[in-house]
């Protein structure tokens, strides 16, 4: 057998099932890093939006 050390492209071909799996696990957890990252800022803001509806507006001085 011989051997391949000699050629630039000694590596096995990638598997594509596997490349299709990791892409979608690095993009799944891109969407909840940024998901964690926006939901408390989001929450807070529906928060202040429910609390001014309650409230209704300040009255001017």
């Amino acid at each position: 057998m011989p051997s391949r050390a000699g050629r630039p492209n000694a590596l096995k071909p990638e598997n594509r099932a596997l490349v299709v799996l990791v892409t979608i696990l690095q993009l799944a957890a891109v969407v909840l890093v940024w998901l964690l990252a926006i939901a408390p800022a989001a929450l807070l803001a529906l928060a202040a939006m429910a609390a001014k509806a309650v409230t209704g507006p300040r009255p001017r001085r």
